[in-house]
């Protein structure tokens, strides 16, 4: 029963699910927590924890995965899986976890466990471009070449930000596709569109990135709780707005963005957050400092879905 509950906590970030059936799962796992101390159930339900907060408070699911990746007794598949949760995290967070000690603790699992290769070498990619290594992902990503069974979403993906962060763009948007019909076939859709809008804006084109992003939009209005992935995209879109001419939208989207990101102990991943400092720097030129703090208030106070999104009245 309290694995049951667990596992229904840890669903696809990309489903919309059942608010008051998670509540009694979440209540189930937490009771169970406090009576077991057998490692591969409280594994599980710390999973299942992690998963469930990691659409609210991305900080504190990171604190539960590092609590099951140190769990002694456990599987190393489990603690590979909970690693790599932490790693994936980072896209929302921008929150990178201690690279060179979770490098070597993947690199002891796979010594004794070489199976768990095909998932260590995405994790090596994702970590690197955590850190905006762009050299070191297209490096390690080409080294997965030989490797039978590889996971290639997390490869597609990081390949795809290294070649935006480094500015070969025909190239990023070869490798993009590929993200886009690997993250299909898992039923991953929500990064792809907010790699292209980065794509688009480096490319100059803030209408294709706005429209790149209304995928991304749809999705949290019809589920406010994914707060972290709500930051990014009120960023992306005031970016957007700005190297469009709409500074004073661009200030009330950065103001939502920044007061999240904030409140949830959380930034922008390492490709998003240079164009950002620079479109908010822009931004502030353009109104003066008194007229962005007043609209980035109003932005602050305002819920996602009441921000100016509608991609109709954008450029």
């Amino acid at each position: 029963m309290l694995k049951a509950a667990a596992l229904a906590l840890i669903t696809d970030h990309e489903h919309v699910v059942d608010l008051e059936f998670q509540a009694v799962a979440v209540a189930r796992v937490e009771r169970g927590l406090a009576v077991t101390d057998d490692p591969a159930l409280r594994s599980i339900l710390l999973r299942g924890l992690a998963e469930h907060h990691g659409m609210s408070d991305p900080c504190a699911s990171d604190d539960l995965l590092r609590a099951v990746a140190e769990i002694e007794g456990a599987s190393p598949a489990s603690t590979l899986s909970a690693i790599a949760n932490r790693v994936f995290n980072s896209w929302d967070t921008g929150r990178v976890v201690n690279e060179a000690a979770t490098l070597r603790q993947i690199e002891e699992i796979v010594d004794t466990n070489p199976s768990l290769l095909v998932t260590a070498v995405g994790l090596h990619a994702v970590i690197e471009a955590s850190g905006g290594r762009w050299d070191e992902v297209l490096r390690v990503v080409a080294g997965a070449a030989g490797v039978d069974g590889v996971d290639e979403y997390p490869l597609a993906y990081s390949s795809t930000e290294a070649l935006i962060g480094l500015g070969r763009y025909p190239e990023a948007e070869t490798s993009l596709a590929r993200s886009e019909m690997v993250g299909a076939k898992r039923e991953v859709t929500l990064y792809t569109p907010i790699t292209r809008a980065s794509l688009s804006l480096a490319l100059g084109d803030p209408s294709e990135a706005v429209a790149a992003l209304s995928p991304a939009v749809d999705f949290i209005r019809r589920d406010p709780r994914r707060l972290g992935i709500a930051a990014r995209v009120s960023s992306m879109l005031a970016v957007a707005n700005q190297v469009g001419g709409l500074a004073e939208t661009a200030a009330v989207l950065f103001g939502h963005s920044v007061a999240e990101q904030e409140r949830l102990g959380i930034t922008l991943c390492a490709l998003e957050r240079p164009a950002a400092h620079r479109a908010i720097e822009d931004c502030r030129a353009v109104l003066g400092h008194e007229r962005f703090d007043e609209l980035a208030a109003s932005g602050a106070a305002t819920k996602f879905v009441d921000l100016p999104l509608d991609v109709a009245n954008h450029p």
